[in-house]
């Protein structure tokens, strides 16, 4: 089924992309940012708890430094991917948002985490005829002093049999330490922090790629991927990623 919405741009910004890609003791991963790119779409580390690993990526520079509120933008990385054939598949989202992601953007949070979800539901829809539709909002409340006890949370708390994926948008301050972003590897439910827009929405769709089962790049592989070293300059998969993806293509949803 089509999707009926299309992304509002609100801001246009410019923000610090590309990334250097690199492998951590006990086999934690990491994206560090590196050089500075422009957009004008506004919009791993291992932990163990019972049968769960965590796999997530780091923030980007602009994020962390916060430099990147008040830049303008102007162009964006476009991959040339003819549409997909594949079968559709409606995956149903529930969002949850922290008290500090509240406070934060106010009565705006519902349609600001429904643009987030719908950038990154733009790549899914064009590259695999996946399409997430945001069918419920709840409201978090985080307790967990890292990022992983934040994301084991809202598996505790916000799980629902009712919805495919539940994503939790989050800004508190034991959640980042550099960390963008947390998912359970082919488990509809994932974590991710609040940057500026256009480098939340794709540290959420390489979030959705670890839900989906795929991993990262070899530290040393250049190649051009979400799941790989310049993630927050792309916005599609690479070849293998994208062949890993249509194999666990039905993990989440319902096909239509």
């Amino acid at each position: 089924m089509k999707k009926i919405f299309s992304v509002i741009s609100v801001v246009a910004l410019t923000f610090s992309l590309g990334t250097v890609y690199t492998e951590g003791k006990g086999g934690i991963s990491t994206l560090e940012a590196a050089p500075e790119v422009t957009s004008n779409h506004e919009s791993s580390k291992n932990h163990k708890s019972d049968e769960y690993h965590l796999h997530s990526v780091e923030l980007s520079n602009a994020a962390m430094n916060g430099s990147a509120a008040n830049r303008s933008t102007t162009r964006r990385l476009d991959h040339n991917h003819e549409p997909s054939n594949a079968p559709g598949i409606r995956v149903t989202v529930k969002v949850a948002a922290d008290e500090e992601f509240r406070e934060k953007y106010g009565w705006y949070w519902k349609g600001y985490t429904y643009q987030v979800v719908e950038r990154m539901d733009d790549v899914l829809y064009r590259d695999f005829n996946i399409n997430f539709t945001v069918d419920s909002r709840a409201e978090w409340e985080t307790d967990g002093k890292t990022a992983s006890e934040i994301t084991h949370e809202l598996k505790d708390e916000m799980r629902d049999s009712n919805y495919d994926f539940v994503i939790g948008f989050t800004k508190d301050p034991n959640y980042s330490g550099g960390i963008g972003g947390q998912a359970i590897p082919k488990v509809g439910l994932n974590t991710v922090f609040d940057q500026y827009p256009d480098a939340t929405w794709r540290a959420l769709l390489h979030e959705v790629g670890h839900n989906y089962g795929l991993g990262h790049h070899d530290s040393h592989d250049e190649t051009d991927c979400i799941m790989g070293h310049n993630m927050y300059s792309v916005d599609f998969f690479c070849d293998y990623h994208a062949q890993q993806l249509k194999e666990n293509i039905h993990l989440h949803g319902t096909p239509q």
